[in-house]
């Protein structure tokens, strides 16, 4: 679709596997590609704020069902809609699904992807590109911090 690929800019930060950049290249993207090396954290935070749509990849690995990454969690609170590829019956994919605040897509579903990838990008055209993500207060790091917290308690409590 050249309109979209007139549209597509991929901002990527940070150490990238040579897969990805490959696949860049080969796919006819390397003008719609801005690379940053490691930027500070902060830094960070204000390109996903600026992001229309953000690109969560999870490793295919034997534990990928229960990975759940700071960048995972960061995301979320974007409030930026997320492609997220990965295990789709894992953790992230139940919080994705939880939340509203995208989708996770198998990672050899090229169909889904491709619906999802237009749909957005219809959204997008049309100005209305936005999610209502709900319940991820329960996922901020004072929260997650304090369920830790109450599990050490108990099991102090058991111990004693």
């Amino acid at each position: 679709n050249p309109e979209f690929k007139s549209d597509l800019i991929i901002h990527l930060i940070g150490n990238i596997d040579y897969h990805v950049i490959r696949s860049i290249e080969e796919n006819g993207l390397n003008q719609n590609l801005i690379r940053k090396p490691q930027i500070p954290h902060h830094e960070v935070l204000s390109h996903l704020l600026q992001a229309s749509v953000l690109l969560l990849v999870i490793n295919n690995s034997s534990n990928a069902e229960g990975i759940l990454t700071n960048k995972f969690f960061e995301y979320l609170f974007a409030g930026k809609p997320i492609i997220a590829i990965g295990p789709v019956k894992g953790d992230a994919a139940d919080i994705l699904h939880q939340t509203g605040a995208g989708v996770m897509l198998d990672y050899n579903d090229r169909e889904e992807t491709y619906t999802y990838v237009q749909n957005l990008y219809r959204q997008f055209k049309s100005g209305t590109l936005k999610i209502n993500v709900r319940n991820i207060e329960q996922y901020s790091r004072r929260n997650l911090t304090s369920s830790l917290a109450r599990l050490f308690d108990g099991l102090i409590k058991m111990n004693e």
